[in-house]
């Protein structure tokens, strides 16, 4: 089925005949998407959305009133990885996502049909959860012409005449991203984990999100490593709390991202670093990993001081406008650090695929040895913790010197920790 029969469906299956009808509303039925009132004498569970005769827009047979709102979409005012063309969903020509915000933007009331002055009775009322608004620069990027080739994108979204995904079940609309894309508003347990979702396919290990981004690319792909990383090999529960399913390794990027109503950049659930918490600083956890950073506010414990803002992907931490922080994703790359490493390896399986400088200060990426990453901070770059805000991490003078660049101490003739260089006995 393509995306824009998706669209079509029920009045595909009204025009096919009653057994088929019958088959399509067994399978929408109570669900979210039933918004009859469950009375045999009450409307058609598919006249809410579809109307065989005189519809509007024609599109879908379509029958509820569709809001004429103007969206603010993901784009690169809100993104600085953003790179596709600038999105927009036409008030003149309608489109599936068009369609779906009629009741999920929350401007038009449930049962507000074209063929009816009063509103058709409904039980249901939109959730806060389901409410996106009209402004979805928290919501994935859709609806936008322009595909810019980038490093984090399948070759064949570029290659394939139509444009088409890995995946034949997760459909682009005349080759763009729209609600259909990831959404069959008509089978809700493609995904049982996620049935709520009406999910085009089960996004168990996140196969959904791979269907458009390419997690075997080598770097500079941010997604490089991704396959044998820690979140894809891990089987452990914290993270079914905040994905619904059993373990991290098949919450996979649900983990930490949400394609709607985000609560930061880059769609991730919570502002900088709390998106790691639900999962690392977790105190009901007996794992090791659950309790790193619990008790994270408490600075006599954790000497980075990750409450502090300011972390932008491609940052250069050697200019003074860059402001001084320390986030988790500054030393760790969760699409590719690993569960564990041997002692004598020179970079900790934590840190893999993490950027850094080398000892002569040159940026590294990705980084090869543990200390390349530490010098990202404690090297040459600006506004190092010399203030009297940063008292608790135990840097309080201002100096002349830059007398916290560890890089210069590693490096100099008479260092004898041998980090950096060779060996050197007296």
């Amino acid at each position: 089925m393509t995306s824009w029969l998706r669209a079509l469906g029920v009045a595909v299956l009204l025009a096919g005949g009653p057994f088929l009808a019958e088959a399509q509303q067994a399978t929408i039925s109570h669900t979210g998407h039933d918004l009859s009132n469950g009375s045999q004498t009450g409307p058609d569970v598919c006249l809410y959305c579809h109307m065989p005769h005189m519809a509007n827009p024609s599109l879908g047979l379509w029958s509820h009133q569709v809001s004429g709102a103007q969206y603010q979409l993901y784009d690169k005012t809100v993104s600085t990885t953003y790179s596709q063309g600038a999105p927009a969903i036409s008030t003149s020509v309608a489109s599936p996502s068009r369609l779906c915000l009629s009741c999920h933007d929350g401007t038009v009331g449930l049962g507000a049909m074209n063929f009816s002055s009063a509103p058709l009775p409904t039980s249901k009322a939109l959730s806060p959860a389901d409410d996106l608004g009209t402004d979805l620069r928290s919501s994935h990027p859709m609806a936008f012409d322009q595909w810019n080739p980038d490093n984090t994108l399948l070759q064949v979204l570029f290659s394939s005449n139509p444009r088409a995904t890995a995946n034949s079940k997760v459909q682009l609309w005349n080759g763009r991203i729209e609600c259909t894309t990831c959404h069959e508003p008509h089978t809700p347990n493609l995904d049982p984990q996620r049935s709520l979702m009406f999910l085009s396919v089960n996004n168990a290990n996140g196969m959904l999100c791979l269907a458009c981004h390419d997690s075997t690319s080598p770097s500079p792909n941010v997604l490089a490593g991704w396959l044998p990383s820690a979140h894809v090999a891990s089987t452990t529960s914290e993270g079914s709390t905040v994905t619904g399913y059993s373990n991290i390794a098949q919450g996979a990027c649900l983990n930490c991202h949400t394609p709607h109503n985000a609560g930061s950049v880059r769609l991730l659930k919570d502002g900088e670093q709390k998106a790691c918490w639900p999962c690392h600083a977790n105190s009901a956890s007996n794992s090791r990993w659950a309790q790193v950073w619990v008790d994270n506010a408490d600075p006599t414990m954790y000497m980075h001081p990750v409450q502090a803002e300011g972390h932008m992907p491609g940052e250069n931490l050697l200019l003074a406008t860059t402001p001084r922080h320390a986030k988790c994703w500054d030393c760790h790359d969760a699409h590719a650090m690993k569960l564990s490493s041997t002692s004598n390896q020179p970079l900790q399986a934590g840190l893999a695929a993490a950027a850094g400088y080398d000892a002569n200060g040159n940026l590294v990426s990705p980084a090869t040895a543990t200390y390349q990453v530490c010098f990202k901070c404690h090297g040459d770059s600006a506004n190092k913790p010399q203030t009297t805000g940063y008292a608790v991490y135990g840097y309080t003078p201002t100096r002349q010197v830059d007398s916290h660049n560890a890089r210069l101490d590693f490096t100099s003739l008479i260092a004898r920790h041998n980090v950096v260089q060779q060996e050197r006995r007296l």
